[in-house]
């Protein structure tokens, strides 16, 4: 099964969205640094979910290191 840790970035809604289809789904806890997000995905296996682009970056968050990391953008 996949683990997602989603953002405190992404909308709320979504969380139930996505287990309401059975996905485990754990929300970032509030004021959590990037660091801290990241290294909490890798120990928990978890992809995570968020706007935030610097996520992105590859030179910083090697691909080799996540389970993965999915970054979406919302439009107004």
């Amino acid at each position: 099964m996949i683990r997602l840790l989603i953002a405190e970035n992404i909308p709320i809604k979504l969380d139930s969205i996505l287990s309401a289809k059975g996905w485990d789904v754990q929300r970032v806890p509030s004021g959590m640094s990037d660091e801290e997000i990241a290294d909490l995905s890798k120990r928990e296996k978890r992809v995570i979910i968020t706007q935030d682009k610097h996520f992105a970056d590859i030179r910083v968050y090697a691909p080799k290191d996540f389970c993965g990391i999915v970054r979406l953008r919302f439009s107004p």
